[in-house]
Formats: structure tokens, sequence, C-alpha cells
């Protein structure tokens, strides 16, 4: 989200971060649950016209191989089952939070573009910090 809005307090850190991963040629990874949740915020934060050119331009990124987006299947959304049984003490982290999670510990992703810290509270790095 604070990529796409330029008002938002971590956009300038956020764009640098990226420019920084794809300049060393690594690939950013999403789910399908998560870009569906970041289309719901931009529509809801930034209007229809903005959201739309945000959405667009990610949906490129897909396209061209720099982001690569993983699905949700049936093994990954069980996985984030067992992860909000896990962390039933942590009610505020969202199902789609723990689907990433359950999608990193599989792939043993242990850093997380995001400001969301959540993800620190279940053992992930969270960059850039």
């Amino acid at each position: 989200m604070a990529l796409a809005n330029e008002r938002d307090e971590a956009h300038g850190a956020a764009a640098e971060f990226l420019t920084a991963i794809r300049s060393s040629g690594q690939v950013v990874c999403t789910s399908d649950f998560v870009l569906g949740e970041t289309i719901t915020g931009l529509y809801r934060t930034l209007g229809a016209g903005a959201a739309e050119k945000a959405m667009t331009s990610i949906l490129r990124s897909v396209h061209r191989g720099e982001v690569s987006l993983l699905r949700i299947a049936p093994e990954r959304f069980n996985a984030a089952i067992a992860l909000r049984r896990k962390f039933e003490d942590k009610p505020h982290i969202s199902f789609t939070d723990l689907t990433s999670a359950a999608v990193m510990r599989e792939l043993g992703i242990t850093e997380v573009f995001s400001g969301d810290r959540h993800f620190g509270q279940i053992g992930f790095v969270l960059v850039p910090s």
C-alpha cells in the first residue's frame, strides 16, 4: 500500500527498498490473497482512478515476471489454519497474513516486505526495518 500511496509516510523507504531488491535480481513474491487485500485497500484509500492505475502496474509486474504471484492452494490454506490455531493468543493477525506466513515457512523465506508488525511477532524479520 505504501508503494502506491505517495502520501504514506513509508512510501519513500518502501520505494527505495523495492528498487534495491529489483536491482539485485531478486524476485518479489506475493500471494493471490495478499493481492486481493491490496486491491481492496487501494480502492478504499486512493479512489478508483489511482487504484486502477496502481492495480494495473502490479498486474503488469506479475505478467513481466518481476513479481511472482503464488496461489493459496488447499495445502497452504490448511497450513494457515494450523498457524491460526498456534497463534490463537494473537487475534489481530489477519488470516491473509497467516497465509503469507505459511507460504514463507514453506519456501524458507525469513524476511517480509511489510509494515505490518504482526509478522515480527510470529518469527519473521520486517524489511525495510
